[in-house]
Parts: C-alpha cells; sequence; structure tokens
C-alpha cells in the first residue's frame, strides 16, 4: 500500500459534505493503515470503475450530475455486487436454467454450469488456451458421465464448491455466463485494477480467503481444492488464464464494511469510508460495524433486483427488496 495514495484523504463528514479530514481522522486512519501493513489475517485487493459504472447501479436516476458525497455514501452502504444483482430480474432470474439465486446448488443448476464450461471449450479461445495449460480440468468436462459426480460434488461441499467452477466461467469472460455472475473482479494489482476504471475501490478481504473469495493460485484454497479431489473433481492445479492481471474474484458483493475507500485516479484524492471513524467502527480487517438497518426498504432506490449477506455459518443468502 503506498502511502502516497492517502496524501490527499477525504470522507464524507457529518455535514454529509466530502470534506478533507480532520486532525484526528488522520490520526485513525494512520492507524487503520499500520494495522494492515503489520497484519497477516487480511489480503488487499483494488477494483476499478468508472463513475458511470457506480451510478448506474446504485442509483435509478443514472444521473450523471449526482454529487460525488451522495454516489459515495450510496457506495459505503450497498457497497457493490456481482452481476446477477442488478442484470438479472427478479421474474427472469426464477426462470433461469441455472443460479436463480446465490442459494442455487439443485442438479438442473448444476448441469447448466457442467455445461456452459464444457461448451466454452469449444467457444472461447481463453478456454481452448486453458485446456492446453491444465488438460485434466478439460478432460472431466469432455466426459458426460462425470456430470453426476460434479453434481453430487458440488451439493456435498456446497455453495464455495459452485463458486470455484465459476471462477473459470468469469475468468474466461465467457458471454453466455457473463450476466449471471455471482462473481467481483478485483486484483491485488493496483496498476491492473486502474486500468479497468478512474475510480479504484480498495477492499480488505479478511481471513480465511477462501470464504469470501476464489484465488486458485493461493495456499488457502489448498483444503477446498483436497475435497474436491476426494470428490473426484477436477482441480486448477495453481494455472489460471491470464496470471499477470492478479486477479482475485470476490464471492457474490464488496460488502461496504469492508471497503477501506476509493482513490480518484483524476483528481488523486483518497475518499475514506466514514464508518471507519465511528466510535464503535470496529476493525476493517474483520468488517466495520455499519448500520444497515433499513437496507431492505432502501435497496428499490438503487438498481440492484436484490442484495446478499453472509451469514454466520458461511453460507451467502438472497436478501429480497422490500417494494
Amino acid at each position: 500500500m503506498n502511502p502516497a495514495d492517502f496524501s490527499k484523504a477525504r470522507t464524507i463528514q457529518e455535514t454529509t459534505f466530502l470534506e478533507d479530514l480532520d486532525d484526528s481522522q488522520s490520526k485513525k486512519l494512520a492507524s487503520v493503515l499500520d494495522e494492515l501493513k503489520s497484519s497477516t489475517k487480511a489480503t488487499q485487493v483494488y477494483r476499478g470503475v468508472s463513475r458511470e459504472n457506480l451510478i448506474s447501479k446504485l442509483t435509478l436516476e443514472n444521473d450523471a450530475a449526482i454529487l460525488d458525497e451522495k454516489l459515495f455514501t450510496l457506495l459505503f452502504y450497498f457497497g457493490e455486487k456481482a452481476k446477477h444483482y442488478y442484470e438479472i430480474e427478479d421474474p427472469l432470474a426464477k426462470s433461469l436454467r441455472y443460479l436463480k439465486c446465490v442459494e442455487d446448488l439443485s442438479p438442473t443448476s448444476n448441469e447448466g454450469i457442467f455445461n456452459e464450461i464444457l461448451h466454452s471449450f469449444n467457444n472461447c479461445e481463453a478456454a481452448k488456451k486453458f485446456s492446453k495449460i491444465a488438460p485434466d480440468f478439460f478432460s472431466f468436462f469432455q466426459n458426460s458421465s462425470n456430470l453426476e459426480k460434479f453434481n453430487t460434488g458440488i451439493q456435498r461441499l456446497g455453495q464455495i464448491s459452485r463458486d470455484y467452477y465459476l471462477y473459470f466461467l468469469h475468468t474466461i469472460g465467457h458471454d453466455a455466463f457473463s450476466k449471471h455472475s455471482l462473481l467481483v473482479s478485483t486484483s491485488t494489482n493496483f496498476d491492473v485494477a486502474s486500468a479497468a476504471g478512474n475510480y479504484v475501490i480498495y477492499y480488505i478481504i479478511p481471513d480465511p480467503l477462501e470464504k469470501y473469495a476464489i484465488d486458485p493460485i493461493s495456499l488457502s484454497i489448498q483444503k477446498l481444492e483436497e475435497n474436491l479431489m476426494n470428490h473426484e473433481l477436477p482441480t486448477y492445479n495453481k494455472k489460471v488464464n491470464y496470471p499477470t492481471e492478479y486477479e482475485i474474484c470476490v464471492r457474490s458483493a464488496l460488502f461496504a464494511r469492508s471497503i477501506l475507500g476509493v482513490k480518484n485516479n483524476t483528481e488523486k484524492t483518497f475518499i475514506v469510508n466514514p464508518h471507519i471513524f465511528s466510535n464503535e467502527s470496529g476493525s476493517i480487517i474483520n468488517g466495520l460495524s455499519i448500520d444497515q438497518s433499513d437496507f431492505e426498504d432502501s435497496l428499490p432506490e438503487t438498481a440492484y433486483h436484490r442484495g446478499v449477506v453472509l451469514t454466520l455459518d458461511g453460507h451467502y443468502q438472497t436478501i429480497e427488496k422490500n417494494n
């Protein structure tokens, strides 16, 4: 983390205006950054987005003139979610062959994922490239008799195993899958993220990483891959299509409680998540404490068709908006 990133730090003050940090806030931010620097219990990633992209998801008006303080207030409350939550409307979601919702581990859904991976090897150049560096992964999906094994394994191992395979479809840019995605792309490399958008979200993934994200080359994924192999399912074997992108796919959403802030590359400013400065903020490493008691009631004011929550037992669960 480059200290220069925070030399022009601002936040949304109690006045609701975007202003420079006061002395106590500067000290608090320095303390948070020191904690992150010394911690081995979190992974920092970056996500580049355009202002227009944030506006299209966080507002209904799609108003280009929206003030930054309003836009960032929405981001630090609702977070940013995977395409499934804003590209797929509720009636369409219920009619889908697979991934009707984040809880969907049905045989029909698992078959759809299996078939999309199989078809990608025939129709997607990135998938064809991957088949050459991971032949065992490729050959598994060429054999239709493995479908039953695939379905059984995912149902036994749960959402994390399904999302492990969704990583493949997500990262190859498979067109048919794109709008269904339950993953959010991030990178451990700031420059890679900056190429995707002028605003760069600084996001903190708590440990264990695999509970919150999929990174096939991390050591933390080893236990999951051992479980997959015990069910005779294929693994990536530390292979990825685009190693120079340093991609980590966050599961379902960038939750507001784990957003450190946003770097505006044009203005060279850093907008700190204001919840860091509340008296009972908690730790950014474990997730900030944010009052989201009216989340369901406020969700219809955004372009998100539904929300998502991570339950205490580690499952992702749909939040229906109150109309």
